[in-house]
């Protein structure tokens, strides 16, 4: 992960973003969570999800177990003979989002793009990574957005607030 998003990813948990209202001790937030499986015709029951989450009852890959063991084990399964080659990143279409929050009780889980500065592609990103992720972990059900940046764009703001995006400006906090 980019220094800029372990700065970001801390002041969030640190502040206990987004929704501050909710005890800490009732949210995770996992970094770098793989998505892309359906659209990638890649089956739920081809898909090992990381035991690390699963105790807490969250079926989900992140990124390290993607990396160490699941691109892997699928690689057959798509005609790769199995091997990785490194730096090659979203292999067959798998993406990374960049956060995801989850509460307790699953009623209010969100995904939050992490950048430098509100660009058009944060927005993007935002929007891309909610549908498949909505996809490929149907028990996320509707997820909120997020934007967590050190530097708004006033002239980004109004789409951000059109398409349900909420924007944590963390240099000012």
């Amino acid at each position: 992960m980019k220094d800029i998003h372990m700065l970001l990813l801390k002041r969030l948990v640190d502040l206990n973003l987004p929704q501050p209202d909710v005890p800490r001790i009732y949210k995770k937030w996992i970094p770098e969570v793989a998505t892309g499986f359906k659209r990638m015709e890649i089956k739920e029951e081809d898909i090992e999800y990381n035991p690390a989450w699963e105790k807490d009852g969250i079926k989900i890959v992140d990124k390290d177990w993607y990396r160490m063991y699941l691109q892997k084990k699928l690689s057959p399964k798509l005609g790769n003979n199995g091997t990785w080659t490194k730096g090659y990143f979203g292999a067959w279409g798998i993406v990374f989002a960049d956060c995801l929050v989850v509460s307790k009780d699953f009623s209010s889980n969100w995904v939050i793009e992490i950048k430098e500065r509100l660009n058009y592609e944060a927005i993007g990103q935002v929007l891309v990574y909610k549908d498949l992720l909505e996809e490929d972990y149907p028990w996320l059900g509707s997820l909120n957005m997020g934007i967590a940046c050190l530097y708004g764009d006033e002239m980004l703001e109004h789409t951000c607030e059109k398409h349900g995006i909420r924007i944590f400006e963390l240099r000012r906090q």
